[in-house]
Parts: structure tokens; sequence; C-alpha cells
């Protein structure tokens, strides 16, 4: 039984994680070394918080601890995997075959002190406490997260907050501020980015509060849909507007502002993640049918219809910018993705299983580049999340990533198909993953720090509300 001063920690604790969830889009997506050192920081104090809550009930452990060790051991073990490796890369103790060729070329003094299996150690311990802080979001968002109100609450806070930064940038774009913050905007002058620098990386955080807001709206709806008589249409549709009404105008909002972000990867891969998201409500609405349930059936079956409408309208009035960009080549410089792409599978064949460096690939790149590049002045990511990590990881390491991500798409897609009543959360889980999973195949969304704080606090309360209620 949950006492009172454990319930309050669990509350304090899972508000201040929602702050930073949602205040990291703020500067710059957190894409600066002061702002994620910063929540790296207040991630660490929260987990110490978490930990003495945890020891102080050490009588009454189930009260904190809400997710036991076993639900997700496997999980953790591929995660320390992760995190010994790069480690290890860092660390100046490899075998002299295992180090980088870079070392060759330094001076002897310098390289024997500090040669590693990393070209760049100082990076790749960056990007260490940075996965640390990522699976520190993951952890304490399934932690408190397993409280349904608290879940709620998180859906709620991530569009909303979605909805806000949505309105921002509509206010910077239509005013013609050409402004991030106080700061003059120096890249992207003609797309609304929001508080973020990329127009993709917004439109990636976009589309996963848009998920959010749909999802909040759905379970509104079925909660209207409980509480009116099956005949009392005007009952139905007066709740139905006074409680979903401003989830359907901030939806449009969001979706606006991911439009006049003229991200075509964007636009696409939110396109995918709703599709998915449909067809989880479908199949949980299937399952429950084929067991023999009798739920009435909600009176939102022509929401589609409607909501189709509505984003013709939209992407007819916002949407030009974007449509003219999907009909040009598929990049920005031609041929440029594409050469990047067959360069780093290049420097991926020469150290397959070591890697080059977690954080390297700025620098390695630069021995690997083409004259067919030379137009371009930094190359500092690949444009595709899955040839950057195998890059700097190693082909194995990429392995371990992938078998952790997949674990974790299976829980939450089987808690789709097995819970009764909260099933959503696992739903948006699932279909945010697809978001991200698609649209890092031709750009960097999980790079992005911001982005992928926001996606592993919703992914890690899509996980804990996975099993029944009933289950411990």
């Amino acid at each position: 039984m949950v006492t009172g001063w454990q319930h309050k920690a669990n509350s304090i604790g899972f508000s201040i994680l929602l702050g930073i969830v949602v205040l990291a889009p703020l500067p710059f997506g957190a894409n600066r070394p002061f702002f994620w050192f910063l929540i790296s920081a207040l991630l660490g104090v929260l987990l110490l918080f978490w930990a003495a809550t945890a020891l102080a009930s050490r009588n009454n452990i189930p009260a904190i601890v809400e997710v036991p060790f076993a639900k997700f051991k496997i999980e953790a073990g591929l995660l320390l995997v992760l995190l010994a490796w790069f480690l290890l890369q860092a660390a100046p103790l490899a075998p002299e075959s295992w180090q980088h060729p870079v070392w060759a070329t330094t001076a002897p003094d310098l390289s024997g002190s500090t040669a590693a299996v990393s070209a760049t150690p100082d990076a790749t311990m960056d990007g260490w406490v940075r996965l640390l802080g990522y699976g520190g979001v993951f952890f304490l968002a399934m932690q408190y997260g397993r409280n349904r109100n608290r879940a709620r609450l998180a859906l709620w806070g991530v569009a909303l907050s979605g909805i806000a930064y949505g309105l921002y940038g509509l206010v910077i774009q239509l005013g013609g501020f050409d402004t991030i913050l106080w700061y003059r905007r120096w890249a992207y002058h003609d797309s609304l980015t929001a508080t973020f620098v990329n127009r993709n990386s917004f439109a990636a955080f976009g589309g996963i509060a848009l998920i959010c807001c749909v999802a909040a709206l759905t379970r509104v709806e079925r909660r209207v849909n409980r509480l009116t008589g099956q005949e009392d249409r005007g009952d139905y549709l007066e709740r139905l507007s006074a409680q979903g009404l401003p989830l359907v105008l901030g939806a449009i909002v969001i979706l606006t502002a991911i439009l006049l972000s003229q991200s075509r990867a964007g636009l696409l891969a939110t396109a995918l993640g709703f599709m998915v998201l449909y067809l989880c409500r479908r199949w949980r609405d299937w399952e429950r049918r084929r067991i023999g349930g009798r739920e009435r059936q909600s009176r939102w079956r022509s929401a589609p219809l409607f909501l189709a409408l509505g984003l013709i309208a939209v992407v007819a009035i916002s949407g030009a910018a974007t449509w003219k960009r999907l009909d040009r080549e598929t990049v920005d410089d031609p041929g440029g993705r594409i050469n990047i792409y067959n360069v780093t599978l290049k420097a991926i064949a020469d150290r397959p299983l070591l890697g080059h460096g977690l954080g390297s690939y700025r620098w390695v790149f630069e021995g690997y580049r083409t004259p067919a590049l030379q137009r371009a002045s930094i190359i500092d990511k690949a444009h595709n999340s899955y040839l950057d990590f195998a890059f700097e990881a190693g082909v194995p390491a990429f392995l371990v990533l992938m078998a952790l991500y997949g674990r974790l798409f299976i829980r939450c897609l089987n808690g789709v198909r097995r819970r009764q009543q909260d099933y959503i959360y696992p739903a948006v889980s699932v279909a945010a993953a697809t978001l991200l999973a698609s649209h890092s195949m031709v750009d960097f969304p999980l790079q992005i720090p911001a982005v992928t704080i926001v996606f592993l606090f919703l992914f890690g309360i899509g996980f804990a509300q996975s099993w029944s209620s009933q289950t411990p």
C-alpha cells in the first residue's frame, strides 16, 4: 500500500521529469553542450532522489519500484553492454591492434598516452554521458508511468507542449521575425523551426506531439461515449465539443506548423506514425470483438472522414511549399546525400567490428571526403541514423541497439493487444517509434537530444503500461 509520503515523492519526481521533458526543446532542442549537460545533471539528481525514496521504502518497495527489475532485466543488460563498449572505446587500454589508425599518425609521446579504439575519446565520453542520460529518462518514465493517472498527465503534457511550441513557431514564421528565441536565425529562413535549428528536427518533435494530441482526443471521445446514452446524440456532441475541441484546434496548430516547416521526411514520417496509431486502435477493437467483448461501439466512426477533410484543407492552405519540395530531387544537394551514404558505408567496411568511436563522425569523415562532396563545408552527420551509429559504434554494437529497440517495440505492441483500458499508451509508443524509425532513414531526429528525450519518455510509459494493471 502506498503511504502519503511515498505517493507525494512519486508525484514530485514525476512532475520534475515532466518539466524536463517539456522544456527540453526550448533551448535549441537541447542540442548544445551546456544545455545537454544541464539536463544530464538534473536527471542524475532525479535518479538519486528516486533511489533515496526507494531505500527509504525498503519495507514497502512496490510503492516506489513500480516496475520490478525482472520486467526489464534483458533490456537493462543490453544497455549495459552498450555502455561498457563505449567506455572501452574511449579508454586508452585497448590492445594496439584495436586502436584507431588515426593514432598511428600522432606524435609518439602523445599516442602512447591517448591511443584508443575511438578516434575521438573525449567525444566518445560525451556520447556515453548522453546515452546514460537517455537511459535515465526511460527508467524514470517507466517507474513513474506505471501509474495510469501519471501516464495520462504525460500524454497531455507532451500534447500541450507541442501545441505551445507550434504556436510559437507560427507566430515567428507568419510574423516574419526570423528568430530563434532572442537570436537571429542563421539557417532555414523560409521554414518554420520553432525553437529548433533544423526544420526536420522540429517536424519530428511536432509529429510525436500530434500523435499525443490525437491519442488524448481518442481518450476523451471514449469517455464521453461511455457517459452519454446511446440515443442522446445531442448530449454526446455537446460534451465532445466542450472537451475535445481544444485538442482538435491544437492538432490543427501542430499540423500547420509541420507543413510550414517544409520537412518532406517529417511530413511523411508523421503520416506513417498516424497510420500505425490508427491500425493499433482498429487492432485493439478487433481483439475485443474476437474474444467476445460487448463494449458499445464508438460513435466516432465517421471521424476519419471529417479528419481527412480537415487535413486536406490545412494542406491546401499551408502546405504549398512542402509539396514544391516534394516535387524536387530527394536531396537538397543533387547526389549529395547518396554520396554521403556511399562514403559512410566504405568507412564502416574499414572498421566493421570496432567502429570509429561514438561521436567521431564529423572528424573521421573528413578523411573519407570525396571530390563530389567538396561543396559542403562541414558534414557532421550521415543523414541516416542507422549508418551513423554503425560508423561510430561498429556493427556488433549496432545490432545490440537494434535488439534493445526491437524488444521494447514488441513489448509495446503486445501491450496494444493485451490491454483492455489503457492500450493507448503502448499504442502511442509504437506510433512514435515507427515515426522516428522511418524518419531516421533519411535524417537524424534521434541525434537531437530533445526529440530523443520526449520519445524515450513516452516509450518508457508505454513499456510500463504494456501489461495488465492486475499483474504485479
